[in-house]
């Protein structure tokens, strides 16, 4: 049991503490500052691990001890580890359980803890439980101790509840972290403080909606697992991070949330992109040989000096992510731990060498500059890359595909350096500096310098009318926590007043007008939010933000109110210089005029304009990388008024859904009334003060050549091609073309399943002729024509799903074909926005237990099954970036971007795995392991599936929404043999697949899987919109 004399030394050990360890605190102290951690006064994420419970008799309590941490440094290059101490159950801290060890388990942590300070590591002294609030009096003796021991090391910090379960925030694990937190702050007034949250850590929105106000320097735990918790979760935690709260991933798997199962190797990508964008700092769960998915070594492995053989599939998966993190701890002098410390500090320009082959995606800080040389020479271009012969990767192992902040690369003859990490054409953007031509002479200087994001932040500096940027920051070697830039910078995301200024502010002239953002999260991403500093104006107020924010200006603590906008004739002034939040933030040394004189801005993503975003503040909805981004998603009330009327159909009628343009008679609107025009809907998106709309393309001749149930009304022998071209194309283009529309972004989803079906159904009669003149090639290539002639019309071409073309030959000639159908086109590449995937399909977006299709289940592969025959993708996600990568390879620029329909792929419900199966017959494993529970791949029509991910921007790397192109609760095709003619389009027919009691026509073996008492396509079907609602997942 402990002690009770500790807490009688409590003050005369704090103070023999505190007086010998302040001159051996060589790590940088964590601070606090708005939503993001700070080191030293920089934002940085750190990567390690966490130890395994430390109940004696567990078996991991070997590893408890400072050769394991050790090597866990300087094999792994790990910065941070986490003492799990167990609390209750059997060997646990709490006397009162069996076989308790108090003592050893203290000692355990000790331990650990004693070894990452002599390691200049950080340090969790996690009290690990899913009960604390039952151990309150416990908990407090303990962090008594603890703090009493190590509050004068910034190495530690503080973690006084593992993961709460599903219980109240504001009623229970609030109260008790407050009381936890006082003890410790009576005796350590400033170490880092992370405090969990309700649902396994998971309910970080529960803490951001009533934070901790008592105390300084709390963050906040998230928790994930890759196998279980995708972007819903992540979404959770970029709205936490918006309301202002710090979050710390103190634990995190990349297997299924019990612990067990395959690495799902997408989404822990997925999650590594997030926290790298964010500044997150995290730590994988567990340095421990049991037998479970989720630990890092085998069986029987020693404490250290692991190979490649002793570590599991996830101990390699993650050994790759911790060892190529590349943040490291800035040690040596110790700066006074304040948790208002500026963030904006300069910090020193980190040049890398351009043959460089860092494998860290981008977490050095940088100085970077968006002005361009004046056409001086820089010397020898010898040893440098030449584009597209990229300098560094995401992972060890990985292909080279980008440029890390600081890396040269040479292109047609120039040098240019990258300012933060980015994939795009060296000088396309304001990722690059042209740092000269290669010649003899010697460089030119760059101008504005960046402060101390993780990889690269934005600074800009306005001058007003008539003058030029003369801002000029010198590079410093280190970072004070209270310095400013010496170039423009004085707002630091420590500034999180949310009060307003009296009286109006100069003009806005120049910044841009909410939802048009003004920085992005990588280079060739969408613009998605705002830096720390960033203005932006709504309904004629001047906000700034105070940290990374995706709120509304105003909406809350995330923006000071600058005041109102006045007539005035100067821009505004220069003070958003970011510091410590986005990964890909942007440099711009603007100089903005008025008064007849021209703008002599350089290429910009931040404040003032941007080389290839929105145009300052004119609302113009014109050539955006992604028009997803930072949009207000238009709600179809039609479609709406159904959803809702529909039992707990008000849980989805409130988001986007595609409008679909099938007929001629569409456009003007439906004969029956059931329905509106296409004007119709851009009227209703202008009222809403929606700025995005999007509609299906859809009335090709031979239309849906392969089935039946969405045939259309044109043939090709019935002179259709100029049907198509004369009523159709002309039609829709005379209405979108209407000036009062080019406030809108419209995004066309073209010819949904057609050239697909060139590359495999040219057997089918209507198919072969739609190969030939008049078909597919033609119409696509006159309507892409049409649409791209138009700069706030975005074309998505539909490429089926991975379930028709994800075979290797399907997927070469499916490249090949559409590949040549774009390069046809009068503008080429210019002429698609991207390509849309898995339209009115129902292929999820990840199959989260069997992230590998080629690992062997029984001798064999798992995309040798009877249900994936040999087809390589599992899931639209990896089809859709190997697809936009293959189209890069061919000649599409860097910034495509990709569309999954989640309308109808979200299976889940009762039915829905849990984990992989333990079976060795490789169709029983798949079977048990799939969520997609359709009896046959190939089965289309009214499938149970349900609702998928919400309609979202910018989900993964390359993919610029989730979106819903088929909205829920219209019927495929119906499903009676005998049918009645649907009077709005007389042309669709009855296919079989639609058939309750059919064979599923490629293979007689397997049944259709279709609803019964289906309408026909497009006719609103109750019962698959219900069951759309139960088999939801992400739950509603």
């Amino acid at each position: 049991m402990l002690k009770n004399q500790v807490k009688g030394l409590l003050a005369v050990a704090a103070a023999a503490v505190f007086t010998t360890s302040a001159a051996m605190a060589d790590v940088p102290p964590l601070t606090v500052s708005g939503n993001q951690v700070l080191s030293g006064g920089q934002a940085k994420s750190f990567a390690g691990n966490s130890f395994f419970w430390s109940n004696t008799g567990w078996g991991q309590e070997r590893f408890y001890n400072a050769e394991t941490v050790r090597w866990l440094k300087n094999d792994w290059n790990a910065t941070v580890v986490r003492a799990a101490m167990g609390v209750d159950a059997d060997g646990s801290y709490i006397p009162s359980h069996e076989d308790a060890d108090p003592e050893g388990n203290v000692e355990r942590v000790k331990a650990i803890v004693d070894a990452a300070i002599a390691e200049d590591m950080y340090v969790i002294i996690d009290f690990h439980t899913h009960h604390a609030e039952d151990y309150q009096a416990e908990a407090i003796e303990f962090f008594e101790e603890m703090a009493t021991l190590y509050g004068g090391y910034n190495n530690v910090i503080y973690e006084p509840y593992n993961e709460p379960l599903q219980i109240s925030w504001d009623n229970v694990v609030k109260p008790y972290a407050e009381s936890v937190i006082s003890a410790i702050r009576a005796i350590d007034p400033d170490n880092l403080i992370v405090v969990g949250t309700p649902s396994w850590s998971q309910d970080v929105d529960a803490a951001a909606n009533n934070p901790i106000t008592g105390y300084s320097n709390i963050a906040y735990t998230l928790h994930f697992y890759a196998g279980t918790h995708g972007q819903w979760l992540r979404d959770k935690a970029r709205n936490a991070m918006n309301a202002g709260i710090a979050l710390f991933v103190t634990e995190w798997g990349s297997v299924n949330a019990d612990g067990d199962g395959a690495p799902n190797v997408s989404e822990t990508q997925s999650w590594m992109n997030f926290l790298k964008q964010n500044n997150i700092s995290h730590l994988n769960w567990a340095v421990s040989d049991k037998e479970e998915g989720s630990s890092i070594v085998k069986p029987g492995t020693p404490i250290s000096g692991w190979n490649s053989s002793d570590l599991t599939a996830a101990g390699t998966l993650v050994k790759d992510i911790v060892s190529n993190w590349g943040t490291t701890i800035d040690t040596g002098s110790s700066t006074s731990s304040t948790s208002s410390s500026s963030s904006s500090s300069s910090s020193s320009s980190s040049s890398s060498s351009s043959n460089s082959s860092s494998s860290s995606s981008s977490s050095s800080s940088s100085s970077s500059s968006s002005s361009s040389s004046s056409g001086s020479s820089t010397g020898s271009c010898n040893g440098l890359n030449e584009y597209p012969n990229w300098t560094a990767r995401d992972w060890s192992g990985g292909p080279y595909n980008h440029a890390n902040p600081g890396d040269k690369l040479v292109y047609q003859g120039t040098i240019y350096q990258a300012n933060w990490y980015t994939t795009t054409v060296p000088g396309s953007d304001a990722s690059w500096t042209n740092v000269g031509s290669c010649g003899t002479s010697s460089s030119t200087s760059s101008t504005s310098s960046s402060s101390s994001s993780s990889s690269s932040s934005s600074s800009s500096s306005s001058s007003s009318s008539n003058s030029t940027s003369s801002s000029s920051s010198s590079s410093s070697s280190s970072s004070s926590s209270n310095s400013s830039s010496s170039s423009s910078s004085s707002s630091s995301s420590s500034s999180s007043s949310s009060s307003s200024s009296s009286g109006p502010v100069s003009s806005c002239t120049g910044v841009n007008e909410y939802p048009n953002w003004t920085s992005r999260d990588w280079s060739g991403g969408p613009y998605n939010h705002a830096n720390p500093g960033d203005k932006m104006v709504y309904q004629n107020t001047l906000y700034q933000a105070n940290w990374y924010t995706t709120t509304i200006p105003g909406g809350d603590s995330s923006w000071t109110n600058l005041g109102s906008c006045s007539g005035g004739s100067s821009t505004t002034s220069s003070t958003s210089s970011s510091s410590s939040s986005s990964s890909s933030s942007s440099s711009s040394s603007s100089s903005s005029s008025t008064g007849g004189s021209t703008s002599s801005s350089s290429s910009s993503s931040s404040s003032s304009s941007s080389s290839s975003s929105t145009t300052g503040s004119s609302g113009s909805a014109a050539n955006l990388d992604n028009p997803f981004a930072g949009a207000t998603w238009y709600v179809d009330p039609v479609w709406s008024a159904k959803a809702a009327g529909e039992p707990g159909g008000s849980a989805i009628a409130n988001y986007n859904t595609a409008v679909w343009m099938d007929r001629i008679g569409a456009i003007a609107g439906p004969e029956d009334g059931d329905g509106m025009g296409l004007r119709d809907h851009l009227d209703a998106a202008l009222d809403q003060g929606a700025n995005l709309f999007m509609f299906v393309f859809y009335d090709l001749p031979n239309r849906d050549c392969a089935a039946l149930a969405s045939n259309g009304e044109l043939r090709i022998s019935e002179n259709g091609y100029q049907r198509y071209v004369d009523e159709y194309t002309a039609g829709i283009m005379e209405v979108i073309s209407d000036p009062k529309y080019s406030v809108l972004r419209i995004v066309a989803v073209v010819e949904v399943d057609s050239l697909p079906n060139l590359v495999t159904n040219l057997n089918e009669p209507d198919c072969a002729e739609a190969d030939g003149p008049g078909g597919y090639r033609d119409g696509i290539r006159y309507a892409l024509n049409q649409l791209s002639s138009l700069p706030n019309v975005y074309p998505y071409l539909d490429i089926a799903h991975s379930g028709w073309l994800g075979w290797s030959d399907n997927f070469s000639q499916g490249v090949a074909l559409i590949g040549d159908v774009i390069e046809s086109t009068d503008r080429g590449w210019g002429s698609i926005a991207g390509f849309a995937s898995n339209s009115a399909n129902y292929t999820p977006v990840e199959e989260p237990y069997m992230p590998d299709p080629n690992a062997q289940v029984g001798g064999q592969p798992i995309r040798s099954s009877d249900f994936y025959e040999w087809n390589s993708y599992l899931e639209e996600l990896s089809y859709v970036q190997d697809w936009r990568q293959a189209m890069i390879s061919r000649g599409a620029p860097s910034t495509i971007g990709m569309l999954i329909d989640t309308a109808r792929n979200g299976w889940g419900g009762p039915g829905r795995p849990t984990a992989a199966s333990s079976s060795s017959n490789l169709n029983t494993y798949v079977e048990e392991s799939k969520i997609d529970r359709r009896e046959h791949r190939g089965n289309w029509c009214n499938q149970p599936g349900g609702v998928g991910y919400r309609p979202t921007a910018a989900p993964h790397a390359g993919v610029d929404a989730f979106v819903w192109i088929k909205p829920q609760g219209e019927s495929d095709g119906i499903s009676d043999p005998n049918f009645p003619i649907d009077p709005n389009d007389p042309n669709k027919q009855h296919d079989p697949m639609c058939d309750p009691n059919a064979s599923n026509s490629s293979n007689s073996a397997y049944g259709t899987g279709a609803m019964d008492n289906a309408p026909h396509a497009g006719r609103w079907f109750p019962e698959a919109f219900q069951t759309l609602l139960n088999n939801a997942y992400p739950p509603l």
